[in-house]
C-alpha cells in the first residue's frame, strides 16, 4: 500500500535489552517516568498506549496515560507542550502524493510537525524529492529520507499514499470523495434517489 517505502528496509524488532543500553548512553539510568497525552476523541490510542505501557515497563520506563479533551490536545500539541503523545504523527500520510504527508508533518515549521523535529538534511531530501521529475530518482531520495529519519527522529516514517475503500448505499448518488483522504466527505452534489431506497 506504500509504493515509495523501501522494500529492503527492515522494521526494527522489539529489543528491551538494546533499549536499556540506549537509555544508559543517553544518561537515563534507573527507573524513568513519563506522561503520555491522549486525545479523548481517539479511543483506539488508549488501547495502543496500554501496549506501550507494557513494552516500556520491560526496559524501565513507566508511562502515565493522561486523557485530555480534543480542544486541549490540539492546543498543547500545537504549542509542542508535551513529553509524549499518541496520535501526533501520521504513519502513512493520506493523500495522492508523498509530498503532501512530508511537507505537512516533517518539514521544519510545518503545521503538523507536532514533535517540532527536523534538520537541514531532512528538509533538503523532502524538497529535492518534491521537485524531482524522474520517478526512480525521486524514489531513491524518498528511500534515503526514510532511512535517515528512522535513525534520527521521534516517530516512525512511512512514505506513500494509501487507498481507502468506501461503501455507501446504492440510492446515494453523485457522492465524490475528495482526492485527499482527510477530506473524504464531499456532499456538495450528493443526492438521494427515493425510488431505490427501501
Amino acid at each position: 500500500p506504500y509504493p515509495f517505502n523501501n522494500p529492503a528496509w527492515k522494521v526494527p524488532t522489539y529489543d528491551p535489552k538494546r533499549a536499556k543500553q540506549l537509555l544508559a548512553e543517553a544518561g537515563l539510568t534507573g527507573p524513568q517516568k513519563f506522561q503520555i497525552m491522549i486525545n479523548a476523541r481517539y479511543t483506539a490510542n488508549q488501547n495502543q498506549v496500554q501496549v506501550y505501557q507494557q513494552q516500556f515497563r520491560a526496559f524501565g520506563i513507566e508511562l502515565e496515560m493522561k486523557i485530555v479533551e480534543t480542544a486541549v490536545w490540539f492546543e498543547r500539541v500545537g504549542k509542542h507542550d508535551f513529553a509524549l503523545s499518541a496520535g501526533t504523527s501520521s504513519v502513512g500520510g493520506a493523500g495522492v502524493d508523498p509530498d503532501e504527508y512530508l511537507s505537512n508533518w516533517w518539514l521544519v515549521g510545518a503545521g503538523r510537525n507536532y514533535g517540532n523535529w527536523g534538520d537541514e538534511k531532512s528538509d533538503k531530501l523532502i524538497r529535492d524529492a518534491r521537485y524531482e521529475s524522474d520517478t526512480k530518482k525521486r524514489q531513491a531520495l524518498l528511500w534515503e529520507w526514510q532511512e535517515y529519519v528512522a535513525e534520527q527522529a521521534w516517530a516512525w516514517p512511512q512514505v506513500g499514499a494509501e487507498a481507502t475503500p468506501q461503501l455507501y448505499w446504492p440510492w446515494v448518488k453523485d457522492y465524490q470523495p475528495h482526492s485527499l483522504q482527510q477530506y473524504d466527505y464531499t456532499f456538495r452534489h450528493t443526492w438521494i434517489d427515493p425510488t431505490l431506497r427501501k
